[in-house]
């Protein structure tokens, strides 16, 4: 289910590197190995860093459509793509679809209002591409994390929260009704494209 990441804002920076240097092999069959979405963003700079110094070691990829710095670690490599364009996305990250054990999608697009049919679709398009990259040899693929933030809960449209007002939610409340959310299309989409198989959300 939707994954709760505890954000602890630090000052260095996650490292990355060029596409033209990304190894698509690991070291044994064992070997935990992460596809990271948006991973240039504070969410996905934080998950690399922990899982660079975690136990037993990650092979890590990372993906956005721009790179930062330069990486110094072999375990982690950055991948350039664009997740709207299908074609590049297929075959940026076909590759390394056999070889992906777990899933952190942190990533979203802002062109549109949050609340507008256009930013749904256009976010359902970033996720329908890389699952139809990943999915067809996903033969290790253990989890998906797919992040979601307050708005989720809350309605993109109507009353704002104040500091006055004390709220509790969890994974059961219900959805909100009114407007458009484009969590809820990509929750709907995972649970689509990976029903019937093992991978844990």
């Amino acid at each position: 289910h939707r994954s709760s990441i505890v954000i602890k804002l630090q000052n260095s920076l996650i490292n990355t590197m060029g596409t033209e240097n990304v190894s698509f092999t690991r070291s044994n069959e064992d070997e935990n190995v992460a596809l990271i979405f948006g991973v240039t963003g504070l969410v996905g700079r934080e998950i690399v860093k922990t899982l660079l110094t975690s136990k037993p070691r990650w092979r890590i990829y990372g993906v956005a459509r721009n790179p930062d710095i330069d990486s110094m670690t072999k375990m982690y490599s950055f991948i350039s793509c664009d997740l709207l364009n299908a074609s590049e996305t297929k075959q940026k990250l076909s590759p390394i679809q056999d070889i992906v054990s777990h899933v952190f999608w942190v990533t979203w697009s802002g062109e549109y209002p949050l609340d507008s049919d256009e930013c749904c679709v256009q976010n359902r398009a970033m996720l329908t591409n890389a699952l139809d990259a990943i999915l067809p040899n996903a033969k290790r693929l253990k989890h998906f994390s797919l992040q979601t933030g307050m708005k989720h809960y809350v309605s993109l449209v109507g009353e704002t929260l104040t500091r006055r007002d004390l709220c509790y939610y969890s994974e059961e409340c219900p959805r909100k009704s009114s407007g458009r959310n484009f969590y809820y299309v990509l929750e709907d989409l995972l649970k689509e494209k990976i029903s019937g198989n093992s991978v844990v959300w």
